[in-house]
């Protein structure tokens, strides 16, 4: 999706106004309504005790407006209490379509001044305060606000940005909204990319209101559920399981014989039709009939096998993982370094990049090369491909430099995992939580990218399909921070329903 910074956002916004017809107060109408309605989508992950009253702070402006509207569409469409603590009368807003929606509140909404806001257990607080007209330092009353919403420990949605967060610099006033929930309304604003933005907004999610980009010029490429759904296309009704392609896994060690179940599961539950397991752990017998599993008969848990031993099962594959679970031993390299000169789409994670780390040669790139690294890796990486210097530089230059050194594309991981291609493109996604910071998640998303190279045609619209559909995996888990790595595979299946015609 294409990202802008606030003075552009506001000329597309007039655009929409004095040349398509679209009113002022339509626009935020619908840029209420679908605030609204992914609130309530949100909301559903918390328990029913955490979830009474729906607090609205509002400002003078039009981002006071769009809370006026979702302050309507809650009172219709739940049985919560809704309250709004306004920082102005009604007869002293400033902005006229913030006004037209106001008058229109439901009696059922109570409107007391911001200066009374008071929280309890069981709110939602939904801010509508500042908007992306905010620039400088916060009124004494704002500050104070934005800080005893914060301090209170209560689910907390930014509409179209937290107050107090400039929405072209991503840096913060003297305080801001510490946003659990973004929803930011047209196009995302640069600055929830940079600097204090992504620490403070939080999951992001984007309302279409019927704006156009025109030819305008995007600062950021970014990957929304609207941009995940455009790369599907639908299956076939006559597809087999050859059709959908067919993923091998090689991985696991003495140590770890769990990773390469993880990606290959989530392979499968990503929708291609078969995934085979190599594995070097000889011990792991706990694993889904599903999975076709063959085991290298080596008890130290390394490859020392021929390629050629398991060419057969290379070649009915359309897409390879290497590394989840594999260890760096020294007696793994010749193996790795034939198996990277064969011509096949090869997503390499873990243990494989560690071992690239340290031995540059075997890299080869005969064909799509898709590189998975977390920091720690990358930094590895980097060290190993003489790119030092960009250790510490911002994570998309990390990404661009080494997949156009190593002619492969680059997952960095992390929150807002980078995509980067060779050609120079890259891509920001916006999906996924703090329930993803666990082990052996970064092995589903491995998985997962293998199955999605084989049903998308254009590789990095692939890899970003994947990347996303395993963010908002992680966001949909029930278990919060409780959250496992086995819980993710039967994840990825919802994910896809929200996104895909195919779910």
């Amino acid at each position: 999706m294409k990202t802008f910074d606030v003075t552009t956002m506001r000329h597309l916004d007039q655009i929409a106004i004095e040349e398509k017809g679209i009113t002022a107060e339509k626009l935020m109408e619908r840029a209420g309504n679908g605030a609204a309605q992914i609130i309530l989508q949100f909301i559903k992950k918390y328990d029913s005790s955490h979830i009474r009253r729906f607090v609205i702070v509002t400002g003078s402006g039009n981002n006071g407006g769009d809370g006026f509207v979702i302050a309507r569409y809650l009172a219709e469409n739940t049985a919560n209490e809704v309250i709004i603590f306004s920082a102005s009368p009604l007869n002293e807003i400033k902005s006229p379509t913030s006004f037209f929606h106001a008058k229109l509140t439901p009696q059922s909404v109570m409107i007391k001044p911001l200066r009374e806001l008071f929280l309890k257990d069981g709110d939602v607080v939904i801010d509508c305060l500042l908007g992306t007209g905010f620039n400088g330092e916060l009124k004494e009353l704002f500050k104070t606000t934005i800080e005893q919403i914060n301090s209170f420990g209560v689910p907390i949605i930014a509409i179209d940005i937290p107050s107090g967060l400039n929405g072209d610099t991503g840096v913060v006033a003297s305080s801001s909204i510490k946003a659990d929930l973004t929803v930011t309304i047209g196009y995302p604003k640069i600055g929830f990319f940079k600097n204090d933005g992504p620490s403070f907004c939080g999951t992001l999610r984007c309302v279409d209101i019927g704006i156009e980009s025109y030819n305008t010029t995007s600062l950021l490429d970014t990957i929304f559920l609207s941009d995940a759904k455009k790369y599907f296309k639908k299956e076939k009704y006559n597809s087999h399981k050859k059709t959908r392609g067919s993923v091998l896994v090689i991985g696991g060690s003495a140590l770890y014989g769990g990773a390469p179940i993880l990606s290959s599961l989530s392979a499968l539950r990503a929708g291609c039709g078969m995934s085979r397991v190599i594995t070097a752990n000889q011990r792991f017998v706990n694993y889904p009939a599903s999975l076709i599993v063959h085991f290298i008969d080596n008890q130290d848990g390394f490859y020392d096998i021929k390629i050629d031993s398991i060419r057969r099962l290379i070649d009915e594959s359309n897409s390879v993982v290497v590394g989840p679970g594999l260890s760096e031993d020294w007696r793994n390299n010749d193996f790795l370094t034939n198996l990277l000169n064969v011509e096949k789409p090869i997503v390499i994670d873990a243990g494989a990049l560690n071992i690239i780390s340290n031995n540059r040669h075997i890299y080869q790139c005969n064909g799509i090369r898709i590189m998975t690294p977390h920091p720690g890796e990358m930094k590895r990486l980097l060290k190993g491909f003489g790119l030092d210097k960009y250790i510490g530089m911002e994570r998309h230059l990390q990404a661009l430099n080494l997949a156009k050194t190593t002619k492969s594309f680059v997952v960095l991981k992390g929150f807002q995992t980078i995509v980067a291609s060779p050609d120079g493109r890259y891509r920001v996604n916006t999906s996924g939580n703090i329930n993803l910071a666990t082990a052996g998640s970064g092995d589903c998303l491995a998985g997962i990218i293998a199955s999605y190279i084989n049903k998308i045609d254009d590789c990095f619209d692939a890899i970003s399909a994947a990347v996303f559909i395993h963010g908002l995996a992680g966001e949909l888990s029930e278990n919060g921070t409780g959250t496992i790595s086995d819980d993710l595979p039967s994840l990825i299946p919802k994910a896809i329903k929200m996104i895909s015609a195919n779910g």
